[in-house]
């Protein structure tokens, strides 16, 4: 009867407003770690805590890391993973072969230091090259004029925009996922928390 019509469209009606508000799967995109820049031509940064690069605040007031982009040429949303501090809004830009995609303030945490999408800005969609020089520079903030923030970043992620582009990726999706899940594992069984270097 109509009864079970007009469940059927709401059941529909929720299911198709579950599909729109899912996240999407974190293997969507990839990933090119702070870690990874530590490795690459870094001015005034430090490693902190082993997975975000930071500046010192009582020693700079800025830092800036390059590293060349490993993954296929294509067309890319970009995202920069900020952390969110407490005690300052941190200002950052992204850039690719020196063409500044943008600049970022990032809003404060209510903690000391948080990650999350509040934290992220997004650049899309971009055409990137294999081979192209993926750069960050941040700067420290600060709310009160004594305690300054530590511009950490966490990760750059890349996440195809538009079906070449998501075809050519797949085996690199792929690789990121099992050294992930390996890395997972390994946590695991020594209780560890390490971040692989993703994009090295």
């Amino acid at each position: 009867g109509r009864g079970s019509s007009t469940l059927a469209a709401w059941i529909q009606m929720n299911l198709d407003k579950d599909a729109v508000a899912a996240p999407k799967p974190a293997n969507a995109s990839l990933l090119m770690s702070a870690k990874s820049f530590a490795e690459g031509d870094m001015q005034n940064y430090y490693l902190d805590q082993g997975i975000w690069l930071a500046v010192d605040p009582d020693k700079h007031k800025f830092g800036a890391a390059g590293k060349t982009f490993p993954y296929p040429t294509g067309r890319y949303h970009v995202t920069l993973r900020a952390v969110g501090e407490n005690d300052g809004r941190s200002t950052y830009q992204v850039a690719i072969d020196g063409e500044k995609l943008g600049d970022f303030e990032c809003p404060l945490s209510d903690r000391m230091f948080d990650e999350g999408a509040k934290f992220h800005k997004t650049w899309a969609p971009v055409r990137i090259t294999e081979g192209a020089v993926i750069s960050v520079r941040s700067e420290i903030g600060s709310r009160d004029g004594n305690e300054f923030s530590r511009a950490r970043w966490a990760a750059i992620s890349f996440e195809p925009a538009n079906n070449a582009t998501k075809k050519r990726v797949q085996p690199f999706l792929a690789k990121q996922a099992e050294l992930l899940k390996n890395e997972s594992a390994r946590q695991s069984r020594t209780g560890t928390c390490f971040q692989p270097r993703l994009g090295a």
